[in-house]
Parts: structure tokens; sequence; C-alpha cells
């Protein structure tokens, strides 16, 4: 119970953190409501690509708080993600997620005046 105490806290403070490094976050949080409703290993996945491409502060930034930040965009819980990630690394595909991204984009930039609809399917 003080484990998940301790960790509400330091979220809390890290988010606190985010807030004012993110002016435009409550913008941003306020005027669209987004929530991911895709898997949250595949929000995991984008995280770490994110992070390890530095996308953010030119990658200075550290992982918990790109983690917080895309919670409180994306209306979601990243809780336990380092352990998840840990389990998404010894699956067979590592990136199933990003590979779909990639094929998804390719196939709309081929066919761009094709009108957008969503699809689950890769094929």
């Amino acid at each position: 119970m003080i484990d998940k105490q301790i960790e509400w806290i330091e979220r809390q403070l890290l988010a606190e953190q985010i807030s004012s490094d993110y002016p435009f976050k409550k913008q941003v949080t306020t005027k669209t409501h987004l929530k991911w409703t895709a898997k949250k290993t595949d929000l995991i996945e984008l995280l770490y690509a994110l992070d390890a491409a530095g996308c953010f502060n030119s990658g200075n930034v550290s992982l918990n708080q790109i983690a917080i930040y895309l919670e409180n965009v994306f209306n979601t819980n990243l809780s336990h993600f380092p352990r998840d990630f840990y389990e998404m690394r010894i699956r067979n595909n590592q990136t199933p997620f990003i590979d779909k991204l990639k094929i998804l984009l390719k196939k709309r930039m081929d066919n761009p005046k094709k009108p957008y609809c969503k699809t689950n399917d890769t094929g």
C-alpha cells in the first residue's frame, strides 16, 4: 500500500513539473478531449520510440515525464510501463503497433485523395 502511495506522489510531483515545462498543456487538455482507445502496449511502444528518437525537448526529458504527459493528453493510465516494456521486448514481434502505423501511413500516402476511414486491419 505504501509503495502505491509513493508512486502516486511521485507521479503528482512529475505532473506538476511537466505543467511548468509545458505551458500549453492546459490548453490541449481543456479544448481537445482525446482518449487513447488503442491498446496500452501500443502507447507504451510509441512512448519508448518517441523517447529513443529524442522527440521532446531535444531529448532532454525523462521517460517518466513523457509518460505522464501522454497520460494527461490521452486521458489514460500507463502505470507499470517499465514492466510492460520488459514484457514487450520478449515478444516475437517487438514493434507490432509501429509496424502497423508505417503500413497505414504508406497506404495513405499512396492514395492521398481517398477519404480517411478507420480500420483495424493492416492488410
